[in-house]
């Protein structure tokens, strides 16, 4: 008999130690992911590279300071928006290189690229926020130009560009104001005065509809863009961390962090059709490409809910690492990891596979300190 000894584990990390050791012998049940998961950590100057067909860091990539947000461009490259070295740097998928770095204003936070560009190989551009520098700036990345940059009234809390990339919106919440601007002719053409301060913003399918989150009196603003007008305010949780849509746009799922809920708004009539209880402080959702799941990062509670948005209940709960506040779904769709900000590590949640339907915690893997983001591209093809 064989003796495990456990030696000062906090108590969170023993439960998944415990989880790992009883769902162990599941673990041939699914095929290995042939692809990469890159790992922001946000508090050192590094990008970890997890080979999914091994569970495990096989690169370490150097990179500016700061790096908070991850983007594939296509296959080849992966782009790290780097907070405080004020830049971009693209990272080649085959070599793992930092082939090219693009200055931005100080102290990007977020980003959006213009309909269809984060897939081309080469001429994309990309509007990057800054809250420092009070501004929301179109970079192009081949050449490292910027092309035109919008000034908003007082420093950004949110960025979001319309789907077909010809209207942008600013949360503005030291004015309590929602800012209008043409994407293509790069001016404020509009201003929306709010009761509360905004934060998260999420446009609809159409492009006729903009939300926006006021998370300290638990609405929601619904705005005609087009006019420039508040049309109604939507009664939901406190503390909406993120609007996620669902990618045929007839929802919207508001986090409300405060009230530990998910709200269910239907983009089209402007209401809440369902609340469904999350774990503590949900902080991050993504809805899988079939627009049937919607897995909720947890980050008080250290788990991920996942809901069955057809038909309106919560699957599993699923125990992560401590401070859950990225997901990333693998491209079969077979694994759901989750960025542990806390922890420094990534959880790999297995979800289907040949032999069995059932969702577990598969495994744990430590990357560096502080992860933000995480992005999978289909690893390389070795000649």
């Amino acid at each position: 008999m064989k003796l495990i000894l456990f030696r000062r584990l906090p108590v969170s990390r023993l439960a998944l130690l415990v989880v790992l050791i009883a769902t162990g012998c599941s673990r041939q049940a699914v095929a290995p992911s042939q692809a990469l998961a890159f790992v922001a950590n946000s508090q050192e100057s590094a990008v970890s590279v997890i080979d999914l067909s091994r569970m495990r860091v096989t690169s370490t990539v150097r990179v500016g300071a700061g790096p908070v947000a991850l983007a594939a461009a296509g296959t080849d490259r992966v782009w790290v928006l780097e907070k405080d070295a004020a830049q971009l740097q693209a990272i080649d998928v085959k070599t793992l290189a930092v082939t090219a770095t693009v200055r931005t204003p100080r102290e990007p936070f977020t980003w959006a690229f213009p309909a269809g560009e984060s897939s081309k190989a080469d001429g994309e551009r990309v509007w990057v926020a800054s809250r420092a520098g009070k501004s929301v700036t179109l970079l192009e990345l081949k050449t490292g130009r910027a092309i035109a940059t919008v000034l908003p009234d007082a420093a950004p809390a949110a960025f979001a560009l319309s789907a077909d990339g010809k209207l942008g919106a600013i949360s503005v919440p030291d004015r309590q104001e929602v800012e209008l601007f043409d994407a293509r002719k790069y001016g404020i053409i509009g201003r929306v005065a709010l009761p509360e301060a905004p934060t998260a913003l999420a446009f609809r399918a159409d492009n006729k509809r903009l939300f926006a989150a006021m998370p300290g009196i638990g609405q929601i603003a619904a705005i005609d863009p087009e006019h420039s007008q508040l049309v109604v305010r939507i009664q939901v949780g406190r503390g909406t961390a993120m609007l996620a849509p669902k990618p045929d746009g007839g929802e919207i799922y508001s986090l409300d962090s405060a009230s530990n809920a998910v709200s269910i708004l239907t983009a089209y009539n402007d209401e809440v059709a369902l609340t469904m209880p999350s774990g503590v402080q949900p902080t991050f959702g993504l809805v899988d490409p079939t627009g049937s799941t919607l897995y909720v990062a947890n980050s008080g509670s250290d788990n991920v809910s996942i809901m069955d948005i057809d038909n309106r209940k919560t699957l599993a709960a699923v125990p992560a690492g401590s401070g859950p506040v990225r997901l990333g779904l693998s491209l079969d769709g077979n694994y759901l990891l989750a960025a542990n900000t806390r922890s420094n590590d990534v959880s790999v949640i297995r979800l289907r596979g040949a032999s069995s339907s059932s969702i577990f915690l598969l495994t744990m893997i430590p990357v560096g300190r502080g992860p933000a983001d995480i992005a999978i591209v289909p690893a390389p093809v070795k000649k």
